[in-house]
């Protein structure tokens, strides 16, 4: 992966240009640097290891609906009804890192390694467990930028499946979030328009799956098993004891560690809305949740609900 030293660096410049600089013209250093070095290094990966990159993910050949379910592994999955399971299979829909445990193959995948090691050797059994299953499906790779990829774990039969991802991290605190993330924004527009398919990212992954659905043009996302209220998973289920589960120690905490406010964290809810209210109110792409047990609702209405009313 890129040079860490070099990393660490531009993140020290990064700091003190955002003190002495005018804001608009540090966030378009900020994003232009990043954009660059991370892009770099996954063009290197993707030559390296001969993977594709996620500009050239034919969507025509997977997408059947303006419709995307976000399958996340909260509890709230296991009560979804037969009747709502079967709306998901009419639409598309996206499995994100241990969904693999469940039965249900999603349209796509997104996926990032872990830096635990145990974890992410755990991923790749499993991975190899079901590769079967997923033969025909696209795994979407981010955080090669900071995680890198284990491609030798990676099974032969779906190394043609793979495509990595570009990211670029939204800058600023609490209180100067919202102008970076638009600014951002618009700024990645400008770059995706020329098929660069690069994605903003804070807080957690949802960030970035929610840029991702945007960026592949769905019209309504649904977020399910985004549950946010704890670290409980579908997974700890008895059930799913055939294989093994990654250890948790966060799973009697009340509210999901990407969700709490700390020093270098904003919590994911408020990223959430941010997005809502910048980028997709604006281009009339409806944000739901699939569970009311989720730490989202009310904010963002129930879809079954809207869906039976309509």
């Amino acid at each position: 992966m890129f040079n860490i030293k070099v990393r660490k660096l531009y993140k020290r410049l990064s700091f003190i240009l955002n003190k002495i600089l005018p804001k608009n013209i540090y966030i378009y250093i900020f994003y232009y640097c990043s954009y660059v070095i991370n892009s770099f290094t996954v063009i290197r990966a993707a030559k390296k290891y001969g993977l594709k990159r996620l500009k050239h993910l034919a969507l025509k050949d997977y997408k059947k609906s303006d419709t995307l379910f976000i399958l996340g592994s909260g509890k709230s999955i296991e009560d979804l009804t037969p009747a709502q399971w079967a709306m998901i299979k009419e639409n598309d829909s996206l499995g994100l890192n241990f969904w693999l445990y469940h039965e249900f193959v999603p349209t796509f995948y997104v996926y990032e390694e872990s830096l635990n090691v145990e974890r992410n050797n755990l991923f790749y059994k499993l991975l190899r467990q079901k590769q079967d299953m997923y033969k025909d499906t696209p795994f979407i790779v981010k955080d090669i930028e900071y995680k890198g990829i284990t491609f030798d774990s990676i099974p032969s039969e779906l190394t043609k499946n793979i495509y990595l991802s570009t990211e670029m991290v939204v800058f600023g605190g609490k209180i100067d979030f919202s102008r970076f993330l638009y600014r951002g924004y618009l700024l990645l527009s400008k770059f995706n328009k020329r098929n660069k398919n690069v994605l903003l990212k804070r807080s957690g992954s949802l960030s970035y799956l929610l840029f991702l659905a945007e960026n592949f043009g769905y019209r309504n996302i649904v977020l399910c098993g985004i549950d946010l209220i704890n670290s409980d998973y579908f997974y700890y289920n008895p059930k799913y004891s055939v294989y093994s589960v990654p250890d948790n120690k966060m799973k009697v905490q009340n509210r999901h560690l990407t969700d709490v406010e700390t020093k270098g964290n904003i919590p994911i809810s408020t990223v959430v809305t941010n997005i809502n209210e910048q980028v997709f109110k604006r281009k009339g792409i409806n944000l739901f949740v699939g569970s009311k047990d989720s730490a989202l609702f009310p904010m963002f209405d129930c879809y079954f609900d809207y869906d039976q009313n309509r």
